[in-house]
């Protein structure tokens, strides 16, 4: 923040003049030394602020695509483009400023439609109907990698987080095709354990999180499925595949389940149901339908009074969600609660 230290060391030298006035001179100059304040906090350039907007500029890539071609976000100077199966168009404002976190806050509004490759657009909402909705925590991992933690509609659920992503420079896609996630945290699993599960974060009255001998952070997961802890939710490190899962008799033979993204797991899914997809078309991408898979990708989901009545008390904060089954099972039960 240092361009920020500049105006306000420049408003502290303003501040000093002013004091230092004879009653003479206080009148006839305080109207230009509440101006010079004025453009020292709200008009001084700010060179950080600028680089800010201009690190986002440009295509981005979603970093793991194991199954399919997923689209890109252009970030251009006034318009967020999306390409996927359609085109969007959003105006964007991303924040000068950190948050304490590190991240910048980026605001999308004006949310427009293609369904002719770009030729139109229709409008879908407008920023008036979108208040407090489209609210997205950017983080730069680096300059090529970037985290998006978007926050859930509505003013009930507005501090809640959505699925988070992790989005690649176009240009840079090539260097982390190799890339491996830094392990941060480890989740321990009953042996034989499949379902679904959901982690209730800071908690007060949860279990707290281990160090193992690797300095990673582990949460063991009861039979239920359903665990209250008062470890922080760590969104980033999910959307990066910050996260490993173990059986327990697993765990010491540093054998973690094998992982799945929900893109990916979608894909099988709509070919499944319009029986396109076949054991080959699975095996040729290198999954087995008969073997276990872990599909962690977001918090929050279904519905917050049926995460309450699931925990069978009043819930606040974050809750994560993951599914641990057969792929096979996991194609088939597909109600993921992706939604509010």
């Amino acid at each position: 923040m240092k361009n920020l230290s500049l105006r306000l060391e420049g408003v502290r030298i303003l501040y000093i003049k002013f004091m230092s006035m004879d009653g003479l001179r206080l009148n006839q100059n305080l109207f230009f030394i509440l101006g010079g304040i004025f453009f020292c906090i709200f008009f001084l350039p700010n060179a950080e602020g600028q680089g800010t907007q201009n690190s986002i500029k440009g295509e981005w890539l979603p970093m793991f695509q194991n199954c399919q071609n997923e689209g890109s976000l252009t970030f251009g100077d006034e318009h967020l483009e999306g390409k996927s199966f359609n085109k969007t168009r959003q105006e964007y404002f991303l924040s000068d400023y950190l948050n304490p976190d590190g991240s910048s806050s980026l605001r999308v509004f004006n949310f427009e439609v293609s369904f002719d490759n770009g030729e139109s657009y229709s409008k879908v909402a407008g920023s008036e109907g979108m208040v407090d909705t489209s609210l997205v925590h950017v983080y730069f991992i680096n300059e090529d990698i970037m985290v998006h933690v978007g926050f859930k509609m509505g003013k009930r659920v507005h501090h809640h987080y959505r699925r988070p992503a992790v989005f690649l420079r176009a240009e840079a896609f090539e260097n982390y095709q190799a890339y491996v996630p830094e392990v941060q945290k480890v989740f321990v699993l009953p042996d034989d354990f499949t379902g679904r599960s959901w982690i209730a974060h800071e908690q007060p009255d949860g279990e707290v999180e281990e160090r193992d001998s690797l300095g990673r952070l582990v949460l063991r997961i009861p039979n239920s499925g359903f665990l209250l802890t008062q470890a922080s939710p760590m969104p980033v490190a999910l959307a990066l595949q910050g996260f490993d899962f173990f059986f327990e008799s697993d765990y010491k033979k540093e054998e973690p389940i094998p992982k799945i993204t929900i893109n990916c797991l979608n894909f099988f899914r709509n070919k499944w149901s319009e029986r396109q997809s076949s054991d080959f078309d699975i095996t040729d991408l290198g999954f087995d339908l008969e073997k276990i898979y872990v599909c962690a990708f977001t918090y929050n989901t279904p519905q917050r009074d049926q995460i309450n009545k699931m925990f069978g008390k009043n819930i606040e904060g974050q809750v994560m969600y993951f599914q641990v089954d057969t792929l096979k099972n996991l194609i088939i039960n597909a109600n993921t609660w992706e939604g509010r």
